[in-house]
């Protein structure tokens, strides 16, 4: 009866762990993996991408309902430069800022205009809803430019009545003017 219960205990204690999504590696396992690993994509530096999802963070949690989200840079590729969750931020945040990403990265659009596009064409909704690493159209995601070159994506998920977009282009302002490249 003890093993029972023992084993019991186990289980409610591991089940909210197991039960987590978890979202996949942004890029694919390396095809061999004897030689020298490949540098990230082109993006920005890392001390733009961590001001850029800061000053995201900030303003979100100026407004007046104190937003607490989740800011994702990424390179062109997608793959993560920074990923900060203010403070008692929610979990789901940061896959939700994933799906944006990999959206902003695949279409090279912002994603709130993924949005209006979905709702008028059945075919990009249902292709977005196909990838596993979209699912859905949410506004939050921009794209980040170099002139007409795609460099990277800023993303903010986590305010629930609209305001990822106003939060993700203050962060992009503060960076937009210096950006320098890692290539």
């Amino acid at each position: 009866m003890k093993k029972i219960l023992l084993a019991s205990a186990a289980l409610m204690l591991a089940a909210p762990a197991l039960a987590q999504d978890l979202s996949p590696t942004m890029a694919p396992p390396p095809a061999n993996t004897s030689g020298p690993r490949p540098h990230r994509a082109v993006g920005i530096t890392t001390d733009q991408a961590v001001q850029a999802a800061m000053t995201a963070n900030e303003y979100c949690a100026k407004l007046p309902k104190n937003y607490h989200v989740t800011t994702l840079v990424t390179d062109s590729a997608g793959v993560p430069i920074a990923l900060i969750s203010y403070d008692n931020g929610a979990q789901i945040t940061q896959r939700i800022a994933f799906g944006k990403a990999n959206l902003v990265v695949k279409y090279k659009m912002k994603s709130s205009d993924a949005v209006k596009r979905a709702q008028t064409d059945a075919a990009f909704k249902s292709e977005l809803a196909a990838d596993p690493l979209i699912a859905a159209a949410r506004p939050g995601g921009l794209p980040i430019m170099m002139g007409d070159q795609l460099v990277g994506s800023i993303n903010v998920s986590g305010t629930p009545d609209g305001h990822d977009d106003e939060c993700a282009q203050a962060g992009l302002d503060a960076i937009k003017d210096k950006l320098k490249l890692i290539q």
